[in-house]
């Protein structure tokens, strides 16, 4: 049997991996296992096996274990960006992001060496908005899912039978207007 290129339960090996997948977020804000596998010279479906924890030279114990923790070793390159796209989709939310288009003159055939930079700003994107609202606030998760509205309006009876006494209601309210 050959040996293996790496000792899999080596801190190396996955330092190897973070500095990969810290390379990839910081270039491309994505990662890819093909590259990871070039970068630590191994084949991609090698890898990948690796990472889904069905690499079959390893048994069960050490799939589960070492897929995990590659797992958790690209986990945390991505969260090491995440803040940096939060903000992003907030600032695309608020309309605080600027927009540059560049413009060459033309004349017949020729472009001149003339260019005009418009910087402007775009408009609120509702839907970024709501995306970050959906990740961020609890408050916007309750109201859209129909729970706020549903303990507001638990006090209200749904069984009844017979009616409302009036009288039993206008002397609720008023008791509960004195405390208050």
């Amino acid at each position: 049997m050959a040996k293996p290129k790496y000792d899999y339960d080596s801190d190396y090996f996955y330092q190897r991996i973070r500095e990969s997948a810290d390379r990839q977020m910081q270039e491309n804000h994505i990662i890819w296992d093909k590259v990871i596998a070039k970068d630590i010279d191994l084949e991609s479906s090698v890898f990948s096996a690796m990472k889904s924890g069905c690499y079959p030279q390893w048994s069960k114990e050490e799939n589960e274990r070492r897929s995990e923790q590659i797992n958790n070793v690209l986990s945390r390159a991505r969260a090491s960006v995440e803040p940096e796209v939060w903000r992003m989709v907030l600032e695309m939310g608020l309309g605080k992001v600027q927009a540059q288009d560049i413009t060459f003159d033309k004349i017949g055939d020729k472009i001149q060496d003339e260019q005009r930079i418009t910087v402007h700003k775009l408009p609120p994107n509702l839907n970024a908005l709501q995306m970050w609202l959906r990740h961020h606030s609890q408050m916007y998760r309750s109201i859209e899912s129909g729970k706020l509205e549903a303990e507001e309006n638990s006090d209200i009876p749904t069984d009844i039978t017979h009616g409302i006494d009036i009288g039993k209601w206008i002397e609720k309210e008023v008791s509960d207007d004195k405390d208050a």
